[in-house]
């Protein structure tokens, strides 16, 4: 086997050109591209994309070709992700995309030339809110009786029964309810609470199959 030295150049227009040589040899060397022409050099230019093979071998045919397979190739190729709600929209290279999936995007240079190749995933975000399904909480509330934001209560459009658990800052559960629309007075124990941070999770069913969960911290303030 021949030692052969393959100088590729991957331009953006039709300038791609290799360049062969075959290295510490006092020999002369025909060479072939593609089973093409057989040439005395090795420099071939104006090359399309793709594979190429290079034929070599020594000019007296005292031994067997040496066959070499190469890529013409200047593209790029990124990936790029994105998770977002049902009923939103990703831009993207100016291009506006309202469904989950993978696209494929092409970006020519200033040369009119194919420069890079991206791959747009788009996934569903679970964790949002629909418009037929939605939670929206606080996350301050003082419950002082003066009839001014006094409970921490969801504001939701939903039809079916939530579930809303609350927890001190140790973890400890102070307050439960599951109903149409749950709310805390701030009380533990029927005993003002002290102002604080608390945590909350609330989990209710959109429809049969899609379950909305939430947790977040609500500050207590009197």
């Amino acid at each position: 086997m021949l030692t052969v030295q393959i100088l590729v150049k991957n331009n953006c227009d039709s300038s791609n050109y290799i360049s062969v040589s075959v290295k510490c040899s006092n020999q002369n060397y025909l060479y072939s591209l593609d089973n093409g022409p057989i040439q005395n050099n090795g420099y071939f230019k104006n090359l399309n994309y793709g594979i190429h093979r290079i034929e070599v071998k020594d000019e007296l045919n005292c031994s067997s070709p040496s066959i070499y397979d190469f890529l013409i190739d200047s593209t790029q190729y990124k990936d790029f992700n994105y998770i977002i709600c049902k009923g939103d929209t990703i831009k993207h290279n100016n291009k506006i995309y309202t469904s989950f999936g993978i696209f494929y995007d092409t970006i020519i240079n200033k040369d009119n030339c194919l420069f890079e190749i991206q791959s747009i995933k788009i996934n569903e975000n679970l964790n949002c809110d629909s418009l037929n399904c939605s939670i929206k909480l606080p996350n301050v509330f003082t419950p002082n009786g003066d009839n001014i934001n006094d409970y921490f209560e969801p504001i939701t459009n939903l039809n079916t029964s939530i579930e809303m658990t609350i927890f001190d800052r140790w973890g400890k559960k102070v307050y439960y309810e599951k109903s149409l629309q749950p709310k805390w007075n701030g009380k533990i124990n029927g005993e003002d609470a002290i102002s604080d941070i608390f945590t909350y999770i609330i989990e209710s069913k959109c429809d049969t199959k899609n379950i909305i969960k939430k947790k977040g911290e609500i500050l207590l303030v009197r």
